[in-house]
């Protein structure tokens, strides 16, 4: 309302109490609401998956607000070895990406720093079976009857879908969903890749940086992501401050053929912690795909795609 400054409220908060009992694999790495706002995805380093729902809060004077609940939790990473590069992978959840609701139950996308996963979450009807020929005590049996089953309540139940790996000589970074509700990609230091949701042993490599040796990499992929309507529109941005606009239509040379989004840099006022400051740690499209939002060490800026500034 016009003079109205808002006000905000603490309203709940989750978690241990007791910073005591606090290990590092309790320690939060990822958080992302759905579409529709009525779940919240958090992931640890421990590889667990804890979602939120949406509920009514109530406060002591009776006013209403809106508050999430616990709706369930599993684990979704665990540790590993990868035996040919005699390296541990941890189970650290890097990212998660929710996926447009189209069937029943609920599915995202969960990944460690080289391993995607596909879940499904839903609700399952439990039932318990009665009335059995054998009554308590062993007494003799009148006449058979039929046992049926009663149902008994829901209950969340988790489903691993698909793995995608295999793909990724880094870190993941990335997670997106295309618009066309069949593809996602997912990025690394040097590569983006896309991917069918219905088919994990195949994979386009649509940017790969090549690289002969690993000291002259100068500039890295921080962060990718589809557009939020058209499927043939992808961006991805760099360790030095670079949005690279990309389209399928115009050529399969995405980074040569890209428009670049970045602010002009002073030469005057370069030093050494330029391109920490000016790396982008995330970038994202606007709902109605129109701006980019980007966030770098210190800033966050908003660029219109239609205006190409």
């Amino acid at each position: 309302m016009k003079g109205k400054s808002l006000k905000w409220v603490y309203t709940n908060g989750y978690g241990e109490s007791d910073r005591s009992r606090v290990t590092d694999q309790d320690v939060l790495s990822c958080l992302t609401f759905d579409q529709t706002g009525d779940y919240i995805s958090v992931g640890d380093k421990g590889g667990r998956i804890i979602l939120f729902k949406k509920c009514q809060g109530s406060s002591k004077t009776g006013s209403k607000f809106l508050d999430y609940e616990y709706f369930n939790e599993f684990q979704s990473h665990e540790s590993e070895f990868d035996e040919l590069k005699s390296i541990e992978i941890e189970e650290k959840i890097n990212r998660i990406e929710w996926l447009n609701r189209q069937y029943h139950g609920l599915f995202l996308l969960t990944t460690n720093d080289k391993k995607i996963k596909l879940w499904k979450i839903f609700s399952k009807e439990e039932k318990k079976a009665s009335g059995f020929n054998i009554e308590p005590g062993h007494k003799p049996v009148k006449a058979l009857k039929v046992p049926k089953l009663r149902k008994c309540g829901k209950s969340v139940t988790t489903q691993l879908k698909r793995i995608f790996q295999n793909a990724h000589d880094y870190h993941i970074n990335s997670l997106s969903q295309c618009a066309d509700n069949e593809h996602f990609l997912s990025a690394d230091d040097l590569r983006v890749n896309i991917w069918n949701l219905s088919i994990s042993g195949e994979v386009y490599s649509a940017i790969d940086v090549p690289v002969e040796n690993t000291e002259d990499i100068s500039e890295v992929i921080t962060s990718a992501s589809f557009h939020q309507s058209d499927p043939n529109i992808f961006m991805f941005s760099s360790s030095k401050g670079v949005i690279k606009f990309c389209d399928y239509r115009i050529n399969s040379h995405y980074d040569k053929y890209a428009i670049d989004f970045a602010l002009a840099e002073d030469s005057q006022k370069k030093n050494f912690f330029s391109e920490i400051i000016n790396s982008i740690s995330y970038a994202s499209f606007s709902k109605d795909g129109n701006y980019i939002f980007s966030r770098d060490y210190i800033t966050t800026k908003t660029w219109d795609i239609r205006k190409n500034k």
